[in-house]
């Protein structure tokens, strides 16, 4: 019973502290900066954030067409966001490129992207390069409804997944616009092991107790023995594992199921080599 109870309180004490070498695997920014990649064909970049007043500053916003070209550009000096009515850009510009649709102008009505067609655009004679802007508009003020990226996912995505809560772990995995970026790979790491740890824990226990309960007698030399082994495979092999899973190159169920099922399987072979 004494080395069940040890395992109990063990494998706890070995998995929190084996999180401690996955920091250095992925860089969390330690400045304000934030930058927003989306399927949209959008880059946003912001020289610093301020997350409790959800306010950026300094932001440029590239957007591109299907094929990759320059569509429109924004610059502005600050910009806020509501869950409400999104985002508001003050003090700044809209620059506009011709494209195959052909050239975008922001609507300050209806707060929408309007195209002129290529083959009615007045100022034809003044737009053969596609590669620079052909029109520039100035605002105090200006509001985009397409423009509508929700900045919470981001933010959460440049912190350390182990400082997050379950269900900040959880936004992060469904609502990050790119599933397939490694960026995932800690956060699907860290969500896996807050559902596996109990659980694995609770299995290694019960192996150690079936393992005591079919052995005739243990000394507290090799009680001692098989707790420091146990422990260490199982530490080892966490390490291992979730190194790899942290990488994006393995599952992160994997990862976290493969030193539970190692350790087991190391119990049961102990077991059998004494029963």
């Amino acid at each position: 019973m004494i080395f069940a109870s040890i395992l109990a309180s063990g494998i706890p004490l070995f998995k929190m502290n084996s999180n401690l070498f996955s920091k250095g695997f992925i860089n969390y920014p330690e400045n304000n900066n934030l930058v927003i990649k989306n399927s949209n064909h959008e880059t946003w970049y912001f020289e610093s954030f301020d997350e409790k007043k959800m306010r950026g500053e300094n932001i440029q916003i590239y957007v591109d067409n299907d094929k990759g070209d320059s569509a429109y550009r924004l610059r502005c000096r600050s910009a806020t966001w509501s869950p409400i009515t999104g985002w508001t850009f003050y003090d700044g510009m809209f620059l506009s490129f011709l494209t195959e649709k052909g050239v975008p102008m922001p609507n300050f009505e209806t707060k929408k992207i309007e195209w002129t067609p290529k083959k009615i655009v007045p100022w034809q004679q003044d737009i053969e390069t596609e590669n620079s802007p052909v029109r520039k508009i100035l605002f105090s003020e200006l509001i985009i409804s397409s423009l509508d990226e929700n900045p919470k996912t981001h933010l959460l995505v440049m912190k350390d997944p182990r400082s997050l809560s379950f269900n900040e772990l959880s936004k992060v995995i469904l609502d990050y616009p790119n599933q397939t970026s490694l960026t995932l790979a800690p956060f699907r790491l860290q969500y896996a092991m807050a559902h596996i740890e109990l659980l694995g824990s609770v299995i290694i226990t019960l192996a150690a107790l079936i393992l005591v309960a079919r052995v005739r007698f243990i000394s507290q030399g090799r009680t001692v023995l098989y707790i420091l082994i146990t422990l260490v495979v199982f530490y080892v092999s966490q390490k291992f594992f979730c190194s790899i899973g942290n990488r994006g190159a393995l599952n992160a169920w994997v990862s976290v199921a493969c030193p539970v099922v190692i350790t087991i399987a190391m119990l049961a072979l102990v077991n059998l080599r004494r029963s």
